[in-house]
């Protein structure tokens, strides 16, 4: 399979006004494969939905970022117009990602209007009627308002619009954190559905292990906004070699309430995101760190463990 998205070195720093940076993105390497859903876990403010809007063109940064064969320039507006036409995004929070005032038929016709601006009022209609009926809503939902829907029915419209234009990519922020599970369930058949149907690729962010678990092929944990750990996700989730994803992992209840797991509880400071550490990110948590995790003295970065399987040089050799 050809990479859709490559990342190289990429970094992110937020100015603050007493001249000190937030440290967003540190040195992220990664790809994305055509066809297949890439999961992003880590704790909140780990920089996942900083690495989704980088990859949109929204956030300046270093490093290159290569989008379906072009390398992003935020400063090039024609060719970010060229690049968000071919990636769709489904968002948090359906309610708020929906204008209340617009109809669903508009709300579904104002990707295309964008993106395609000679396009004729039968070709929106045909459009709409399509993306809506994709995912199992009836067109007669055109003429309704976000309000007058259910939570899971607004995110579906929200997916609706994110297949309008046909993406290559979708990236789909925390789609399913704030529906129930019987409708997050739902939501995940739908999305695996649209991937099969239309050859779709998936940025599945998310904090949840179990949604992660059941749709993504290869998962990335992100930690300080750093990869930590990137494998195929039965690897990861079975064999973690990170301390930081077994810790994950360990948070996790179990199905079976009379069966209790051990838990592993991180101890130490979180380092702050405007100082971080000389040596490895995660030496303030780690179990047993060594001297060279803590004065600096170690090279940063992913190495291989085994097929399809990557763990960070530093934390890897402490565990």
């Amino acid at each position: 399979m050809k990479n859709l998205v490559e990342v190289k070195n990429l970094e992110v720093k937020f100015n603050l006004p007493n001249k000190q940076f937030v440290h967003a993105l540190n040195g992220i390497n990664i790809e994305i494969k055509e066809n297949e859903t890439l999961g992003l876990i880590g704790e909140s403010g780990s920089g996942k939905s900083t690495l989704g809007k980088t990859l949109l063109g929204l956030i300046p940064h270093s490093g290159s970022i290569t989008v379906f064969e072009n390398e992003l320039d935020i400063k090039n507006k024609q060719l970010l117009r060229n690049v968000r036409k071919d990636i769709g995004v489904v968002f948090q929070e359906p309610f708020l990602s929906l204008n209340p005032r617009m109809k669903i038929k508009n709300i579904l016709a104002e990707p295309l209007l964008i993106h395609n601006p000679g396009i004729s009022k039968d070709e929106i209609y045909e459009k709409t009627k399509f993306s809506i009926e994709s995912v199992f809503l009836n067109a007669d939902y055109l003429e309704k308002y976000p309000s007058q829907l259910s939570g899971g029915e607004q995110q579906r419209v929200g997916i609706a619009r994110s297949i309008i234009n046909e993406p290559k990519l979708i990236i789909l922020d925390e789609p399913t954190s704030s529906l129930d599970l019987s409708v997050r369930n739902e939501t995940l058949k739908l999305l695996k559905t649209l991937q099969d149907e239309l050859g779709l690729t998936y940025l599945f962010i998310s904090h949840d292990i179990h949604t992660i678990k059941n749709i993504s092929d290869r998962t990335a944990v992100m930690y300080l906004g750093s990869i930590m750990e990137l494998g195929e996700t039965k690897k990861v989730i079975e064999s973690p070699v990170h301390p930081y994803t077994r810790a994950l992992l360990s948070s996790v209840l179990s199905p079976n309430p009379k069966i209790k797991k051990p838990q592993i509880k991180l101890k130490g400071e979180i380092p702050k995101i405007t100082l971080l550490p000389e040596g490895c990110l995660f030496s303030s948590r780690c179990p047993n760190p060594t001297n060279s995790c803590k004065n600096g003295d170690i090279e940063r970065g992913l190495i291989k463990v085994s097929e399809n399987h990557f763990g960070d040089k530093c934390c890897v050799n402490c565990i």
